[in-house]
């Protein structure tokens, strides 16, 4: 909704559109400043799931006020767009930058950012079409709503706690084979209480993540079966 702000806030073209967008996008500066300094002292996994939260409760404001007080509703907007840099803006580049074994980075890498970028490019198609509903842009606010509390639901449950010292000991498997990197890495980044339970993945004949000799482990398949292609 970020490249909508002068549609969600209209206004006069020249100075005082240049304002709206001024605004919001100083917020969203300001969010990924932020992001910066509390990288190196926060989990991403946590970062992501707060950003998400207050997102979902700023679209609930809109949703409730942005007829009847759009000033006010402009710095809840903006606000957003703060907690939009700190959170989804970062965690989902900077993420897969990390937890990726080094040799299938770039690859994997790729795969994440273009996922997100057919999101982005389903989100600006589908725009104009939700504001010419019936409930036009209450519409929007209460879809986003819905779908920031389930992106926050979603981190819960599946993005890994991690932190600096779980790097370092994926890194130390660096020269190991693909497929037994990846499993090890799967194991140490879902290590913690609230892992998703664990399902059975297939790997390569003569395979055995712990001694090296079964076909049969546990975990994500997501590194697994980057390494091996």
């Amino acid at each position: 909704v970020g490249l909508f702000s002068t549609s969600i806030f209209p206004a006069q073209a020249g100075l005082a559109s240049s304002k709206i967008v001024l605004q919001t996008n100083a917020f969203g500066m300001a969010g990924c400043i932020l992001a910066i300094f509390l990288a190196p002292h926060v989990r991403l996994k946590h970062l992501l799931v707060f950003a998400t939260g207050g997102m979902a409760l700023c679209f609930v404001f809109l949703y409730r006020h942005l007829a009847q007080d759009c000033r006010k509703c402009l710095w809840i907007f903006s606000l957003l767009r703060c907690l939009d840099a700190l959170g989804p803006g970062m965690v989902t580049f900077s993420m897969p930058a990390q937890v990726f074994p080094t040799r299938i980075r770039a690859t994997a890498h790729g795969i994440s950012a273009a996922a997100g970028k057919l999101g982005a490019v389903v989100g600006a198609v589908a725009f104009p079409y939700l504001n010419n509903g019936q409930q036009g842009m209450m519409q929007i606010m209460a879809f986003m709503a819905v779908l920031s509390l389930l992106t926050g639901l979603w981190a819960c449950v599946f993005v890994p706690s991690y932190d600096t010292a779980t790097l370092e000991t994926i890194a130390e498997h660096d020269g190991a084979p693909l497929e037994r990197q990846a499993v090890l890495a799967q194991r140490v980044l879902f290590s913690g209480d609230d892992a998703p339970d664990a399902v059975p993945i297939s790997c390569s004949p003569g395979f055995d993540p712990a001694a090296g000799t079964s076909s049969t482990t546990h975990g994500a398949t997501t590194i697994g079966q980057l390494a091996v292609k």
